[in-house]
């Protein structure tokens, strides 16, 4: 007889999520049709309208679900920070400039990193989503980065919001808990990871003179 392989429940997550995007598809495509074909109006059409939105947010949700999953350290290499603090701040400029907010850059451009590459890039383009979205219009949001110590380098992204309020503090950082209803919540859980991964971490703080810093603090390259 064979002996039946223990199996952990986070290795069965990416699989599972796999068989959802099936009848996720099958209902998205059944909804589509019903509404070029029947051409509903008032609260039919309000309702399909918010099915066709409830089916974008859950394959969000499977998405990010599936990538936290699926995050390993990969092939670390050594990564100049100016470089991809900028193709990470081109990839939000659109965001920024809808906002009405400045991105700004700050830190030698020799400095560099050891961590996989599409993963620094990844975490900046995180942390600047959620630092534009909570600057208020005419604000600015940094990234800088300098030797932290201790064979550390880190990369801060400063928003000029208006900081975390001490009631979100402890959820900071936790598995889908957002402050933005469109959002799986798995951002700043990546980014953490991501760190962990290269042998770093992930840390906030708010800022005297108000907003909040996101911290990657990661091995000199």
């Amino acid at each position: 007889m064979r002996q039946i392989p223990d199996v952990e429940p986070h290795e069965a997550i990416p699989d599972l999520l796999h068989r959802l995007r099936n009848p996720l598809v099958a209902l998205k495509s059944g909804v589509t049709l019903v509404m070029h074909v029947a051409q509903p109006t008032g609260e039919a059409l309000e309702l399909l309208n918010a099915m066709l939105g409830e089916v974008a947010r859950i394959e969000r949700t499977a998405n990010d679900t599936q990538r936290f999953f699926r995050l390993v350290a990969g092939h670390p290499e050594s990564v100049n920070v100016a470089e991809a603090a900028r193709r990470a701040c081109a990839l939000r400029q659109a965001e920024a400039t809808e906002a009405g907010v400045e991105l700004a850059l700050e830190g030698d451009d020799g400095e560099r990193v050891r961590i996989h590459r599409d993963h620094l890039e990844f975490a900046l383009s995180e942390l600047l989503c959620n630092a534009i979205r909570v600057s208020s219009r005419g604000g600015r949001v940094r990234v800088a980065w300098r030797r932290h110590g201790n064979g550390l380098l880190a990369v801060d992204v400063e928003d000029s919001g208006e900081g975390v309020p001490s009631s979100y503090a402890a959820q900071v950082g936790r598995p889908f808990f957002s402050t933005f209803p469109e959002r799986t919540g798995l951002g700043l859980a990546s980014v953490s990871r991501i760190c962990r991964l290269a042998d770093g971490h992930l840390s906030w703080s708010n800022r005297p003179r108000g907003g909040a810093r996101f911290s990657l603090a990661l091995p000199v390259g």
